[in-house]
């Protein structure tokens, strides 16, 4: 039996890692490292297992060895089948829904070409997750790493960094 490494999405969550028996279910994975399901005998229902930037959900039922996840894959696991990102610009609001596990980075890129921002100026546009640009987003994480159940959305703004005063 071989474990593999992985590092560990929930939502509303830090990123941890975690290592695992590849020859454990997803079902089995859920119930083990995900605190919240416990106790819920409809787990496996409410709860979603991705691979980080891919749209499809894991089978509950498979082993991560049979389903291909390997060493430092990145997991999500989510309640939210779509997250609504509202990205707000220069007084402008552009809204997309996206899967949970897909990537920051895809956010930024759809939201450059809605608001037709091209050329080297791309590279100088990052999100933040606060209105006053003082956190940003991080482009590796999943659109679900900043959302909660139940609300399904997250808020985030685009814009050149502030230079520092002083």
């Amino acid at each position: 039996m071989k474990n593999i490494r992985m590092i560990l999405f929930v939502e509303d969550q830090q990123p941890r890692s975690v290592e695992v028996n590849s020859q454990l279910t997803v079902g089995e994975f859920l119930k083990k490292h995900v605190p919240q399901t416990a106790g819920r005998p409809d787990y496996e229902e409410d709860y979603e297992v991705y691979v980080l930037d891919d749209k499809g959900e894991l089978s509950k039922d498979k082993t991560f060895d049979k389903l291909k996840v390997k060493d430092d894959d990145a997991l999500i696991v989510h309640r939210c089948k779509k997250v609504s990102v509202k990205v707000e610009y220069a007084g402008h609001s552009f809204i997309h829904e996206y899967a949970p596990a897909l990537k920051f980075e895809h956010v930024l890129k759809k939201t450059l070409d809605h608001f037709d921002i091209k050329g080297k100026e791309r590279g100088d546009f990052q999100l933040f997750l606060t209105k006053d640009l003082s956190k940003v987003v991080n482009l590796d994480y999943p659109v679900g790493a900043y959302s909660k159940y139940g609300e399904c959305k997250v808020e985030v703004y685009l814009s050149k960094p502030i230079a520092n005063q002083g």
